[in-house]
């Protein structure tokens, strides 16, 4: 797994870093300043605060977002890109009455949106 972006809320302002693709040392900041970035990409990752999110991409080519707003519940998309004019979201949706999973089609435009409901499991 690599990060490909970390973004992190802090009040109003929000702070985003994109990543080399081949990260593997965090250098050109002072010790403080490296440590509150690992910090973060771990966290990111945990339950240690909300208000980070990161874009994930996997070695098997999968690619995350996960996302940790601050008051709202904690979410880990799956997003799949086939090619640069086409990517699809999967997801869940719990606001309602009942969890529900999306697809989202994306090329220059959306080009297709499913909505299902999710059963629960006995």
């Amino acid at each position: 797994m690599r990060y490909e972006r970390l973004v992190i809320e802090a009040d109003d302002n929000n702070f985003s870093v994109e990543f080399h693709p081949r990260l593997t040392v965090i250098a050109g900041v002072g010790r403080l300043e490296r440590e509150g970035l690992i910090n973060e990409l771990v966290g990111a990752l945990g339950s240690s605060r909300s208000g980070v999110h990161a874009e994930l991409a996997t070695d098997s080519g999968g690619r995350f977002a996960v996302f940790r707003p601050t008051g709202g519940r904690h979410r880990v998309i799956d997003v799949e890109q086939h090619s640069t004019s086409k990517i699809i979201v999967w997801g869940t949706v719990g606001e309602g009455q009942q969890r529900q999973s999306f697809q989202c089609d994306f090329g220059t435009k959306m080009t297709g949106f499913k909505l299902r409901p999710i059963t629960p499991r006995r």
